[in-house]
């Protein structure tokens, strides 16, 4: 006899894996006025980043956080105090301004009319390599 249990009792004891985001590459059209009180650099920062492709995904406790991170390059750029720098790569992490808080957040850059596939599906309608050069 099979130790197994019956399908209706057995419990999957993996998590799920969490589908992938495509995030577009031309990023987000429009985005919010940049606060008052931010001086240029942190005002720089906060038109640079808010057209990335990461800002497609921000919400209201993202404009928090980009609202604190524009603080923060502002106060890097008066006062060059390293004690910031921790601060700012924990906020970039948070929003998804880095590759590897990409990865975490299962965000994707895709070209215009780009599709990924995974896991047998399909993966792309334009070549990914180009061969460069001739022999």
């Amino acid at each position: 006899m099979s130790d197994r249990k019956p399908d209706h009792e057995r419990v999957r004891r993996a998590s799920p894996e969490l589908p992938w985001v495509d995030l577009p590459a031309e990023g987000r059209a429009t985005w919010p006025e940049c606060p008052g009180h931010l001086w240029e650099p942190g005002e720089a920062w906060w038109n640079r980043n808010w057209s990335t492709p990461a800002a497609t995904q921000w919400g209201s406790e993202e404009h928090d956080l980009a609202v604190r991170r524009g603080e923060l390059q502002d106060l890097w750029d008066r006062e060059r105090d390293t004690k910031v720098l921790a601060e700012m790569r924990h906020l970039e992490a948070a929003l998804g301004l880095t590759a590897k808080a990409r990865k975490e957040l299962r965000w994707r850059i895709v070209e215009a009319g780009e599709v990924i596939e995974m896991n047998g599906q399909k993966l792309s309608n334009k070549k990914r390599f180009k061969i460069v050069g001739s022999a």
